[in-house]
């Protein structure tokens, strides 16, 4: 089968205003990927049959369903060992990025060079944009 990854939700409703304009995240009735109630005949997240779960466990999960509009492709060549810290730090460093614009010729400072730091440095370059870190140490 394909390659795949779960970033922090597994489901929305995709037709209220907030999924209309791209923001699932800010859906009343989205299913975050830990912590998520599961209902047998839920259209958006329904139980696994058999797990015995009533929420949603993320990485913790024996199988998991997700709306296939919530995953993220991962070539096969990718190495997936890889891919979690990508989806993690990489798309929250990311959103802002792109957010505010970042692209070639910008000038981006990173406070900070911890796991976040890391990454927004690879991904602000991978933008193009020059980058200054910023650290105490």
């Amino acid at each position: 089968g394909d390659h795949v990854g779960v970033g922090c939700m597994v489901g929305s409703d995709l037709t209220c205003r907030a999924c209309k304009r791209g923001d699932e995240n800010m859906c009343l009735n989205q299913v975050p990927t830990y912590g998520g109630a599961l209902r047998k005949d839920d259209p958006i997240c329904p139980v696994v049959e058999g797990s015995g779960e009533t929420q949603t466990m993320g990485g913790y999960s024996t199988a998991m369903v997700v709306n296939e509009h919530f995953c993220i492709s991962i070539p096969k060549a990718y190495p997936l060992e890889c891919a979690g810290p990508v989806m993690c730090a990489g798309v929250t460093v990311y959103n802002p990025l792109s957010t505010y614009g970042v692209k070639e010729g910008s000038h981006v400072g990173i406070i900070g060079l911890g796991g976040l730091g890391t990454m927004g440095i690879k991904v602000a370059k991978a933008l193009g944009a020059r980058v200054t870190a910023i650290s105490r140490g």
